[in-house]
Parts: C-alpha cells; structure tokens; sequence
C-alpha cells in the first residue's frame, strides 16, 4: 500500500469526531454501511476476509482480536487517554507483543442487514520497531515509533460488495482515528502487478515507487502523512468524506472509478 501524511486531530480532516462510542457502534459510510470497531466474536470472519487480500497475514493481531484485546488501547485513546502510559509501562514488563495488539486498528464495514462485508487491520510496524530496538538507548525511539507510525495491513472486500465504496470507507474511517490521536505517518503496500496506485492515489495516499522485499514480489509503497491534510480539509466535505461519495459534477466518474477499482487485485498490505 501507499503512504498517507496526517493533519492536526478531529476536524482538520472534514470529518466529525470520533469517539469511543461511535467507533462501537459504527460511523457512516456508503449504502447504509456501517464501519465500526472488530468485535471478538468477529476474529474468524475478519481472518477469512483479510487473507483474501493477504497471503502472509500474520495471526497474532487476530488472535488477540478473539481475546478482546486488539485495538483496545487506542479505543481508550479516543476517549482522551494518554496511551504512552500503557506503553511504558509494557516496555518495562519487557511485554511489547501485547502492546502491539492493544496498539492495533480492526475495523469492519456492516452492511444494513448485519452481514460483514469488509475488513481493515492496520497495525504497529515491526519492523521498524525491531531496527530501532537493536540500537543504543533504544527505548524511547521504539515507543515514539508505536505512537507515531502505522502500518495498514490488509483492506478487503467482500466479493458481493465491490464497486461500492467500501475499501475507500474503511481507508476513510482508518485515517481519521490515527490523525485524530496524533500519529504522523500510515503506510504500506502492495504488489506491483496488481496496479493499485491510482485507487491508492485517489484515497489521498502518495504512491512512492515499487521496491524489492525479500520473500516476495515487487511493490509498491503507498504512505500517507500529515502534510496532505490541510489539502484534505479545502477539498472535503463532512457528508461527502463519511460516504465516499464526490461532489455533485463529479459522482457519475466516481462510480465508474469505483467499478474499474473492482475489476482489479483486492486491497492488500506489504
């Protein structure tokens, strides 16, 4: 996926305030779908969901989703908690595995008639966690980082569902909780072949070119950080950012867009 720069928190995005209760109970997004909060009992239908997007989904931050535990920390954050407290207070329990869960984002989109159509996992970077631990008076970088950068793992799609919106909802709803607790910077990736770059661009991320992993295939590096917004908050509108719909003149290009989106590879995280 691509990177995605941030604003200052709450309404510098267009967009209404997220709290504890209505990232629960569900905000807005296209035909009646609500995108809200995993909940625990939800663990085996959001693992199937996103590893139709993710071949490699790593199952730690589900299977903490099943214990209630995944996200929980920044849900409290919407409420106005201080969250490098708990942090600390992991890290002097030597207890970061949990951290990263408390400190994960699972989101899922509910369509009218209760039935889950998409999911959303984004998460701490390991990797960047793991390099910064290996150095010097590491400690305070490594829990800057877990507060300050996000990793979007895998979107998907129901296959029912395409053409709808839904992807660009969840990227939305997802945007709006790490800006408004102050992170600075939400990335990720996405293999070249499946030509995502003008859906990512489209959604405000800035696709940065493909690079090598490892294990893997040529991606593409998508990121998001706070420089975009102050272009988000000229452009966007309360109702249109919500629903995923356009302005007026330019809605009938929009669904075409979101059609031709379809057509293409699921979302998936590097």
């Amino acid at each position: 996926m691509a990177k995605k720069t941030k604003k200052r928190p709450g309404s510098s995005t267009g967009l209404v305030r997220v709290t504890k209760q209505k990232a629960i109970d569900g905000l807005p997004g296209p035909d009646g779908v609500r995108i809200r909060y995993a909940l625990p009992e939800e663990a085996d239908k959001v693992t199937s969901l996103l590893k139709t997007a993710v071949g490699d989904l790593e199952t730690g931050h589900l299977e903490a989703l099943a214990e209630g535990q995944c996200g929980m920390w920044l849900l409290e954050g919407l409420s106005g908690a201080r969250l490098v407290e708990p942090l600390v207070r992991a890290a002097a329990a030597d207890d970061m595995k949990s951290a990263a869960a408390a400190m994960s984002l699972p989101l899922v989109a509910q369509d009218r008639d209760g039935h889950l159509v998409g999911a959303l996992l984004a998460v701490p970077f390991g990797a960047v966690i793991s390099t910064i631990t290996q150095l010097p008076g590491h400690e305070q970088h490594a829990l800057l980082s877990i507060l300050k950068y996000a990793k979007i793992k895998a979107v998907a799609v129901s296959e029912d569902a395409h053409g709808r919106g839904i992807g660009a909802a969840l990227l939305k709803r997802c945007v709006q909780v790490y800006w408004q607790l102050d992170y600075m910077l939400l990335f990720g990736g996405f293999e070249a072949a499946r030509d995502l770059g003008p859906y990512y661009t489209r959604q405000g991320f800035t696709c940065c070119g493909p690079g090598r992993r490892s294990t893997s295939a040529p991606c593409w590096l998508v990121c998001r950080s706070s420089s975009v917004r102050g272009r988000e908050r000229r452009s966007s509108t309360d109702g249109a950012a919500a629903s995923g719909d356009r302005p007026r003149v330019a809605r009938g290009r929009a669904s075409a867009r979101a059609k031709a989106d379809s057509r293409r590879a699921r979302c998936s995280g590097a």
